[in-house]
Formats: structure tokens, C-alpha cells, sequence
């Protein structure tokens, strides 16, 4: 089973585990989704994860740190991009973009970046 574009791989995954095992996507969400934030909050404490089979994860903290500058960055010029001369189709897109980095930066604070 390929994964379509369309879904993420946490539901790929979801779907996948469901279909296989003939349990409830429910009941396999709320175990995948306690798996993560397992992972999330053990990332958080020692900045490494390892998965047996997959290997060891480590957080960059640096790179967050760039990313985080990058992304404040651009929620700067695209807020100050919507103080121009801009068609209503801009602005919407413009303020997609300004809640998807806004979206992404609550998440970098998860990591005290």
C-alpha cells in the first residue's frame, strides 16, 4: 500500500495498522498519538530519542535556532506585506502563510528554542 499524497504519514500510519490488524482507526490513533507524545516529551528531556529498529534521533537545537530566526523573519515581511497595495487574493494568501509560520513557531517553543 503506497501512501497517498493526500494523507500525512501519522494517518497513513493510522489507516495502515487499522486495515491490518482489523482494529478501529480510533483505537490505533490513540495509540500512535500516545506513542508520539511519548517520543515529543522524552525529545524535549534529553534532546535524543532512539527507536529499536529505526535508530537514534537527536534534536538539533542549533538548527531550530536558525529556523526559528528564518520563520520570525518571515512572518515580519509578510505582515509588513500586508500593509501594501495588495489584491484580495494576496492578502488571503498572505495570511495562510502568516498562520502556517505562526502554526510552526508555537511548535518550535515546544522545544524552548
Amino acid at each position: 500500500m503506497k501512501k497517498p499524497d493526500s494523507l500525512s504519514v501519522k494517518n497513513f500510519l493510522i489507516r495502515k495498522v487499522s486495515t491490518e490488524l482489523v482494529i478501529s482507526e480510533v483505537i490505533v490513533e490513540a495509540i500512535v498519538s500516545h506513542q508520539l507524545n511519548g517520543l515529543t516529551q522524552a525529545v524535549k528531556v534529553t534532546d535524543a530519542v532512539e527507536l529499536s529498529g529505526f535508530g537514534k534521533f537527536f534534536l538539533g537545537r542549533k538548527s531550530l535556532a536558525r529556523k526559528r530566526g528564518y520563520l520570525e523573519n518571515t512572518l515580519k515581511i509578510s505582515k509588513a506585506s500586508l500593509l501594501e497595495n495588495i489584491t484580495p487574493r494576496m492578502r488571503e494568501n498572505i495570511m495562510k502563510k502568516i498562520y502556517g509560520v505562526g502554526k510552526m513557531l508555537e511548535e518550535l517553543k515546544m522545544y524552548d528554542i
